[in-house]
C-alpha cells in the first residue's frame, strides 16, 4: 500500500510539474510576441509629410509652378491676340513685349520645374482661358480697353505671386527666379497704367 501511495505521489507530482511547465512556456511565448508588437518597425517608408510631394518639393512650391505657368502660357496667347487685333501702337508695343518676356520667362521655369522632376501647365488655366475667349469677342478700342483692363488685374495677381514666392518660398530655384521674374512684371504693369493713362503715343 506504501508502495501504492508513493507512486500516486508521484504521478500527482509529475502532474503538477507539467502543469507549471506549461504555463511558464505560454507566458513567455507571450511576452515574447509583446515585445515583438511593441517593437518599432525598420526598413518600412514613412508616408511623405502632407507639406511635401512625390518630387521633394514643397506642395506650395509646385503650386507656384502651377499658377506662374499657366498664368506665363496666357500672357502669351493674349500679346499675340493683341498683335492681330489691336488698334493702337501702345498696345501693339505692349504685346510685343508681353510675348518676349513672358516667352523667355516660361522657358526658364520649364527648365526649373524639370530640374526639380515636375511637369508645368501646357496651356493657360480655365480662368485663363475665359478671358482669351473675351477678347476674341472684341475688337477696335473695345479690344485695347478689354486688354489692357486684363491685362491689369493679370499683373497685379502676378506680382503678388512672385512676391510671395521670392519672400517665403522653400525652393532656392524657385525662389530666385520669382525673385529675378519680378522687376519684369513690375515694369509690365507699370506700361499698361501708363497706356490706360493716355500717357503714351498712338492712343
Amino acid at each position: 500500500m506504501a508502495c501504492v501511495l508513493q507512486d500516486e505521489r508521484g504521478q500527482l507530482t509529475w502532474s503538477t510539474q507539467m502543469k507549471h511547465g506549461i504555463r511558464i512556456s505560454l507566458l513567455a511565448a507571450a511576452l515574447v510576441a509583446g515585445t515583438a508588437l511593441a517593437a518599432p518597425t525598420t526598413g518600412v517608408t514613412s508616408t511623405p509629410p502632407a507639406s511635401v510631394n512625390k518630387s521633394g518639393v514643397g506642395r506650395a512650391d509646385a503650386s507656384f509652378i502651377e499658377q506662374a505657368g499657366a498664368a506665363g502660357l496666357a500672357e502669351v496667347e493674349a500679346g499675340r491676340l493683341a498683335l492681330q487685333k489691336g488698334s493702337s501702337e501702345g498696345v501693339k508695343q505692349l504685346a510685343n513685349m508681353l510675348i518676349d518676356d513672358h516667352t523667355k520667362a516660361n522657358e526658364r521655369l520649364n527648365t526649373v520645374a524639370a530640374l526639380k522632376n515636375l511637369s508645368p501647365p501646357s496651356e493657360p488655366g480655365e480662368a485663363n482661358r475665359k478671358q482669351l475667349a473675351r477678347l476674341n469677342g472684341v475688337s477696335g478700342k473695345d479690344f485695347d480697353e478689354e486688354f489692357l483692363k486684363q491685362q491689369r488685374a493679370a499683373h497685379q495677381e502676378a506680382i503678388a505671386l512672385f512676391s510671395k514666392q521670392a519672400k517665403s518660398g522653400k525652393d532656392p530655384d524657385l525662389k530666385k527666379f520669382a525673385a529675378d521674374t519680378l522687376p519684369r512684371l513690375q515694369a509690365h504693369l507699370k506700361h499698361v497704367e501708363a497706356l490706360q493713362g493716355g500717357k503714351h503715343a498712338g492712343q
